[in-house]
């Protein structure tokens, strides 16, 4: 006599087979990981473009003193603690993703070395500005070169 499965047996062994290949669980892509980079990666796109604007406007005198200062300082701290909790995250991540981390950790310190620079440049006397603006364009070209290249290796997540 043959005892057939209840259906919650064959349904759990359906489940099982499924979560349980090899091929299922490589063709998954976990999108906590595209969200986690790819929200570093807008922000620091986003502030490096942001002081490079105010930068413009600052220097214009498109924004009172004081007012762009305030922008400046914010962004300067948002990156430095960026910065502190890629490389706190770091710390806990596996050898490929640390890397990758370890680079986001690193741009975030080059956008806050650029706002640290406009900042001193704004506050700055006269004869200080060429050595500030000078260290400023540096911070940007750097910023920039490492972004790209970084977009550029984690290209499965930043399609052009």
């Amino acid at each position: 006599m043959k005892f057939p499965l209840p259906a919650s047996a064959l349904s759990l062994c359906a489940v099982l087979a499924l979560c349980c290949s090899p091929l299922e669980a490589a063709e998954e892509e976990d999108p906590f990981y595209e969200g986690f980079y790819s929200g570093y990666v807008a922000y620091l796109t986003q502030a490096d473009l942001s002081i490079g604007i105010l930068s413009d406007a600052a220097l214009k005198g498109v924004y009172e003193k004081e007012t762009a200062l305030q922008v400046v300082a914010m962004h300067g701290r948002w990156a430095g603690e960026t910065q502190k909790k890629l490389t706190a995250i770091a710390k806990d991540a596996e050898d490929d993703d640390a890397e990758s981390i370890k680079r986001m950790a690193k741009i975030a310190g080059l956008v806050k070395k650029q706002a640290d620079a406009l900042k001193a440049l704004l506050e700055g006397e006269k004869s200080e500005a060429p050595d500030l603006a000078n260290a400023f364009t540096e911070s940007r070209q750097a910023t920039s070169k490492e972004l790209a290249a970084f977009k550029k290796d984690m290209a499965e997540w930043f399609p052009e």
